[in-house]
């Protein structure tokens, strides 16, 4: 049975492309691959595109993904073209052979079927090095032929018999040197024209037109010169909406030719953004062809075609978390909704950036360093009580690699997405940030900023140097209260309430200069400010700077997790002995509901010998101790990038809009996202281009991205929707939402939560004197607590959300 035609998908092997941080593409999902090069078709029939590698293939889902990587036998290196050659239905997958530079190339085909591909055909000789081709009807007798463009000056259509063969072939000479080629009808008389790209080196490129005559034969070309030299990239789309082809070569920089719809185009004018690969497609799904480019470095540019006919460019910068940068893009639709997604090489990958009109991460918001500083960002934060995240970050300028000098900056949150200028305050002259957090220490109600300093001796030391606690007040502004001899240089820092007293208190793990071994030191919150005394607990099997706090046991104390079990806190801030994790559990523990049933989750990140990185999940059980669920093999060798020793790497909330917890770590290539799809399933693993905390920066009740580098990525759409609650990700944010002083009823403000929360009342002397049970919401809530009863005076509002407390003071009258 013949089956109807399949459209035809190639692309560019050779040029760099694409790194996505772009507002118009949802979460990237990526696969091993393996490719030097790829294209995307349907090999299988299913009417699903899949994605082809020169060395194996992935049958599309139809939903954007991709099923099991199919590697094949027998490997030939080169551009790939997928096309039904033969009329069959199946898309074949047609390769250069061309190893090595300079050899003479040939073609291979693999006949697609319902099995997909299958083994390499014979040898179709063209004597060309490394050429380039594309796949048309050339002659309007139903069959695909070949348009090949040779470095050896030449542009030959090899005819097709619609039999997998191609027994004719016409031939002109073209520009020097060509590395490119596209097909296309220029002149609109309905009989496929071709472009032809040609490099020269340190000099301006040009572009050949060569207008069809019928029969498969390619007339004499014109050439236009380009403005600089060329990078490779070509395409034919009309990207001013007239109705004629241009052309967009890409160079330094590249250029638009516009088309007269006559076979002539205008002369070759720049067009920023395009120095390297341009792919181009209907991305939004507005009916016009919009650019995606690579233009190298760390910005990629996107370039929306408006209605009236003018591209409006949009630059934005990219995380590449230590990648060279994608070498191929293709546009096509492989989730079946109308609009073109993104499919990019890179490394031993390919991703894929599903196409969405409602632009789901937006165009980053920046906060402004006059080019002078590099930023770290300690929390997303309220620090001034209106319910809304705000950024805490240090910076240095000029200090060793790996150590911040002590400047903090703050930006208020406006709530509309954008932040206030930023306010900074110097830790001091000639010192130096080892580690920092936001967490209330002195029981009024408003977080403080607390930081272990280092001195400046040029590499990270630990030796003599105090902490410093800064409170906030009612403005959210900081001042330094104090030092705290006993804080003393660590890389990891967590605050939060070890005896259960109602005061967050800072715990760090260091060595201990007495017995030598590893030791949690904490040092107790009080009204008024922690005292510069430290209580020890001697752990032997953990690691300095590694470790997550969080009450597991639901005892109203922060339990510790270090790199070899979990320890139960005790009402004297001394933790018990190591409940052990399980064998071959040791690593870099994170705690959080993943089940929604109000009891903490374990999940540990553990390196093998091979460099490779496992994620542990176990379900807790409330005692402290928790049973294996599932590992997750991540599948690259890249380890864990851009994370300090004391960073947080595993967040928890709901990125793709479902209700339930997706998981989301910090790689090399940017942040793995595995999908929850309920209890402790997770699947659909996916890709953000950046490392950065989850908060809800606009307060719509969707998670926004906030990058390492003093910009946010705002969730406009469906993805996420709550504020993600495992450690270091953000404070579970309260407000009052009526009148302080209150006389009969107190109305909190509570953010959007993933899991179950309490709301606490507290009276100065340390009882707790009212609770409420939080249940989570996808959005914003207000919750009453009646205090009709209570004596008059001041008291402590507290939200506590696994480890997490956000607080505020609340005075009561009568």
């Amino acid at each position: 049975m013949v089956r109807a035609a399949l459209l035809v998908w190639t692309l560019v092997s050779f040029a760099p492309v694409l790194a996505h941080s772009s507002d118009l593409f949802t979460t990237p999902y990526r696969a091993y691959l393996l490719p030097d090069a790829f294209a995307v078709g349907d090999v299988n029939g299913d009417s699903k595109l899949d994605v082809v590698s020169d060395q194996g293939y992935r049958l599309g889902l139809g939903d954007g993904t991709l099923g099991p990587l199919v590697p094949f036998g027998d490997v030939t290196y080169g551009q790939v073209v997928v096309a039904d050659i033969n009329l069959d239905g199946y898309g074949d997958v047609i390769q250069l052979d061309s190893p090595y530079p300079g050899q003479s190339s040939g073609i291979r085909i693999r006949l697609g079927s319902a099995a997909g591909p299958g083994a390499l055909g014979p040898l179709h000789g063209l004597k060309d090095p490394q050429p380039r081709l594309r796949v048309r009807d050339m002659n309007a007798d139903g069959k695909p032929d070949l348009v090949v463009a040779s470095p050896m000056d030449s542009l030959k259509v090899l005819i097709g018999d619609g039999l997998g063969g191609f027994p004719e072939s016409t031939t002109v000479l073209s520009g020097v040197d060509p590395i490119n080629v596209v097909v296309g009808d220029f002149n609109r008389d309905g009989i496929p024209d071709a472009a032809v790209l040609s490099y020269r080196y340190l000099q301006p490129g040009y572009v050949s037109i060569h207008l069809g005559l019928g029969a498969g034969v390619l007339g004499t070309r014109h050439d236009y010169a380009l403005p600089s030299e060329t990078s490779g990239g070509l395409v034919a789309a009309d990207v001013n909406g007239d109705g004629p082809l241009d052309l967009i070569a890409s160079g330094y920089p590249g250029a638009v030719l516009r088309g007269r719809g006559d076979g002539t185009f205008e002369p070759a004018a720049p067009l920023a953004g395009t120095e390297a690969l341009v792919c181009s497609g209907d991305f939004d799904g507005d009916g016009l062809i919009d650019l995606a480019s690579y233009p190298g470095g760390n910005v990629i540019t996107v370039q929306w075609q408006t209605p009236s006919g003018t591209l409006d460019s949009e630059t934005l910068p990219v995380d590449l978390a230590g990648s060279e940068g994608f070498y191929e893009l293709a546009a096509a639709d492989l989730d079946g909704n109308g609009r073109a997604d993104l499919v990019g090489g890179i490394g031993h990958e390919v991703r894929i950036f599903s196409g969405n009109p409602s632009r789901v991460f937006g165009t980053p918001g920046f906060l402004s360093n006059n080019g002078t500083a590099v930023h770290h960002l300690i929390d997303v934060a309220d620090v001034d009580g209106d319910a809304l995240p705000d950024y805490v970050g240090w910076v240095y300028q000029g200090a060793p690699i790996g150590i911040a000098t002590g400047q903090f900056w703050i930006a208020k949150g406006l709530g509309d997405g954008n932040f206030a200028p930023v306010d900074s305050f110097s830790l001091g002259p000639g010192n130096v940030v080892e580690s920092a957090r936001i967490g209330d220490v002195n029981g009024d109600g408003r977080p403080d900023l607390v930081a272990t300093e280092a001195i400046d001796c040029g590499f990270r030391c630990y030796g003599p140097a105090n902490g410093m606690v800064f409170v906030s007040d009612a403005a959210g502004r900081f001042t330094q209260s104090r030092e705290l001899s006993k804080l003393r240089p660590s890389p990891g820092l967590r605050i939060g309430d070890v005896n259960g007293d109602g005061y967050g208190d800072i715990v760090t793990l260091i060595i201990s200069s007495t017995s030598g071994y590893p030791t949690i030191s904490v040092i107790l919150g009080a009204p008024g400010g922690p005292t510069d005394a430290d209580v020890q607990t001697e752990v032997p099997g953990a690691i300095v700077g590694n470790f997550a706090l969080a009450d597991v046991n639901h005892d109203g104390r922060a339990d510790v997790a270090t790199y070899d079990g979990i320890r139960l806190a005790r009402a004297d801030g001394t933790f018990a002995a190591a409940i052990p994790f399980p064998s071959g559990w040791l690593g870099r523990p994170t705690i959080a509901d993943l089940d929604g049933d109000g009891i903490p989750d374990l999940m540990v990140l553990v390196g093998d010998s091979n460099g490779k990185m496992h994620l542990k999940v176990g379900r807790g059980r409330g005692d402290g101790s928790f049973d294996p669920v599932f590992a997750f093999d991540y599948p690259n060798d890249n380890g864990l990038a851009g994370a300090g020793e004391y960073d947080d790497l595993v967040h928890v909330g709901d990125f793709d809009g479902d209700g339930r917890a997706d998981i989301m770590f910090s790689d090399t290539p940017g942040s793995t996202l595995l999908l929850g799809r309920g209890g402790f399933t997770f699947d659909a693993t996916a890709i953000l281009g950046v490392h950065g905390l989850p908060a809800d920066v606009d307060h719509d009740g969707r998670l926004d991205l906030v990058t390492t580098a003093w910009t946010y990525f705002n969730n406009g759409a469906r993805n996420a929707v709550s504020v993600t609650p495992s450690v270091g990700s953000g404070s579970p944010m309260l407000a009052l939402a009526g009148p302080n002083p209150v006389t009969t009823l107190l109305k909190a403000r509570i953010a959007a939560l993933l899991v179950p929360a309490r709301l606490e009342l507290w009276d100065i002397a340390g009882r707790r004197v009212r609770s409420l049970a939080i249940a989570p919401s996808s959005k914003p809530q207000t919750t009453p607590m009646p205090v009709a009863g209570l004596a008059p005076g001041a008291y402590i509002l507290a939200l506590r959300s696994a480890d997490r407390v956000a607080t505020r003071r609340v005075t009561i009258l009568r």
